[in-house]
């Protein structure tokens, strides 16, 4: 279960019951239930337990029955005072423009993995989502009041043939931001580094241009976890005109092509930069994923007795 997420059930029993059937918690500041329906609510994460109890009759003695639940804690808390200087992450004061999406979460979601985040509700697709959707590890740029991101499970399988990820910088940044030795995500699984190199700027995203620029003297290192044979740059308004070279293969007019799992791009010149809008890597090999979707059910573990439970939408966000 997980804190602010959906209700449980202990909604049946398996065998004869006798007399009245109530419920209590072992602990109310990890859930409570309803004694009458058995409808259980997270309220803090930790491990508690539900008895069952049936009252028995005259021929029958009373019996109580233990069911075990894990809640997660919801992921991190973002918001911004009225001030707009100061954020609260998990009740921990946090100061910055921008925040970098968990790549790790309590929450399980029937065998799938945490592979993004979503401003909205995703249903299930076999397509990365694309809009509001942010790969694990993105740095987004918060604004005044609410902040929520959806966790994106899906379903991750053995690679094989050809994958190809791509990323477009103004989907993943709404403000100027520095990305100095920052290893961004490109897709799931191809990632890029940016360096400045022997250049005095950082490289940065700017929204004038909409493309990290990479200065005179910089370069920026893509990698995957199969074999690179493609990657295509694409350019944001007013770039410039510094040469562009690659440490393996050829590369010809934003089209780069060889065999590689790491290829750095260096970029020409003492000054003067490039603004690069985008990124997209063909790579064989590597995870692949499928079933998108920000909810899916599973059902609770049990651990004693026989307790037959409804499933319950493993989703979780940051609020």
């Amino acid at each position: 279960m997980t804190v602010g997420g959906a209700h449980a059930t202990v909604s049946s029993i398996t065998g004869t019951t006798y007399g009245a059937v109530s419920y209590a918690s072992s602990n109310t500041s990890i859930l409570t239930v309803n004694s009458s329906t058995g409808e259980v609510t997270p309220v803090s994460n930790g491990t508690a337990k539900v008895t069952v109890s049936w009252a028995g009759d005259a021929s029958h003695c009373a019996k109580d029955v233990d069911v075990n639940f894990t809640v997660n804690k919801a992921s991190a808390t973002i918001k911004l005072s009225e001030a707009g200087s100061e954020r609260v992450v998990d009740g921990t004061h946090y100061s910055g423009d921008s925040y970098t999406l968990p790549t790790t979460t309590e929450a399980t979601c029937s065998g799938k993995v945490l592979v993004g985040w979503s401003k909205v509700e995703v249903e299930e697709t076999d397509t990365k989502p694309i809009g509001n959707y942010y790969d694990k590890g993105t740095a987004v740029a918060l604004v005044a009041g609410e902040n929520k991101f959806y966790a994106v499970f899906a379903t991750a399988s053995a690679g094989g043939g050809s994958n190809t990820e791509s990323v477009t910088w103004s989907d993943k940044y709404s403000a100027n931001t520095v990305v100095e030795g920052s290893e961004l995500p490109i897709g799931t699984n191809a990632k890029v580094t940016h360096n400045k190199g022997t250049n005095n700027n950082n490289c940065q995203y700017y929204t004038t241009g909409q493309g990290i620029r990479v200065y005179g003297g910089g370069n920026f290192v893509v990698t995957a976890p199969g074999n690179i044979t493609a990657i295509d740059l694409s350019f944001g308004s007013g770039d410039g005109t510094n040469a562009i070279t690659t440490d393996v293969g050829t590369y010809t007019n934003g089209s780069w092509a060889g065999s590689a799992t790491s290829v750095t791009f260096s970029v020409g010149g003492t000054t003067g930069h490039r603004r690069i809008s985008g990124i997209s890597v063909t790579y064989s090999g590597g995870t692949t994923y499928s079933n998108y979707a920000t909810s899916c059910c599973t059902p609770l573990a049990q651990v004693e007795g026989s307790a037959n439970l409804s499933q319950w939408n493993a989703g979780v966000h940051i609020y």
